[in-house]
Parts: C-alpha cells; structure tokens; sequence
C-alpha cells in the first residue's frame, strides 16, 4: 500500500483557525476543508474525485486515525478508502490508500515509452477507466495507435500481485 506523508501544516493551521475563529473551541478538524485537500492530493496522483467524504466531527488529536471514502470519475463509480492520521499536535496528517488500485495514466505512460523504444515510433495509447481495482489475475484492454496510421493494436493487460502490478501482451493485427 502507498502511504504517503503530507506536510499540510499550513492547511490544517488554517482549518484549526477557521474553526477557532467559527467558535468551536473543541479543537476539531474542519472536515470540510480537508476534503478539499484530499481531491487535491488525489489529482496529483491522476485519480480524479468526483465526490469526496470524510467523518464530521474529527478532534485533532495527536494518533487520531479515521477514514475517507473518495468515488473517483471516469472509473465505474470506484470508491477508495482513504485513512488519515494525525501525526502531530499543529495539524501534520499522513495519507494512506486502503484501496489497492491501478491508475490507467501510469500504464499509459509506460506502454508509450515502451511501444516508442521498440517501434521507434509515437503511439497513443488509451486504457479506458481511469483507476481500478487491483486484482489479480484479471485482466483489461489497451489500446494502441500509430500517430503515423490509422493502425489500432490490442493489448491485454493482466493485473499482478507484486510490482510492478501489472504486464502486458500485445495482439497483433
């Protein structure tokens, strides 16, 4: 699982004084706030939120862990749990996806540099859903288009249990 620490000292500062400053002297997470953060910690990683949730009602403890839920676009409505923990006393929170997934920008990525290395050539290449569940065995399709033609290839791309969770056979026409 990726687990990622984030320094969002200067996010979670203006979370604990927005809430200070609306009254609640609970010292409790602003929520709302930080599910913005997390749509966009998860665009950087080309897992795109339509909809993100969080608990209410969070105390910004230090060793306080709960769990968001994000429904990513363009993935079959796929929902990634998401634990946050608080590291620190000034708002330090670390991010952890509970959710093994795999991320079509990345394949992509990869089987272009590897299609440009053997062809010598640019393809595009689409993968459809933009994230889904890691499981393995199964498998989807890719396809790859010669910038140079109107040539499609076919490949089928099989999910693995170790990294780099994924490997690929292209059908040839």
């Amino acid at each position: 699982m990726l687990a990622t620490r984030y320094s969002l000292v200067a996010s979670l500062l203006m979370m604990t004084s927005l809430s200070v400053a609306c009254g609640n002297s609970d010292n409790a997470l602003n929520t709302r706030k930080g599910e913005r953060v997390l749509v966009s910690w998860l665009d950087k990683q080309d897992m795109h939120p339509e909809k993100v949730t969080c608990p209410e009602d969070i105390k910004m403890v230090v060793g306080t862990v709960f769990t968001c839920q994000a429904t990513i676009a363009n993935a079959n409505s796929m929902v990634l749990d998401i634990e946050i923990s608080t590291v620190s006393k000034t708002g330090d929170v670390r991010y952890k996806h509970l959710s093994e997934k795999l991320v079509s920008k990345q394949i992509e990525r990869s089987l272009r540099g590897e299609f440009k290395d053997q062809q010598g050539a640019e393809f595009s290449i689409d993968c459809g859903l933009r994230v889904r569940p890691l499981v393995p065995g199964n498998t989807f399709n890719c396809q790859a288009s010669d910038s140079e033609s109107d040539t499609v290839h076919a490949i089928e791309v099989t999910m693995l249990s170790e990294a780099p969770f994924w490997s690929a056979k292209l059908t040839l026409p």
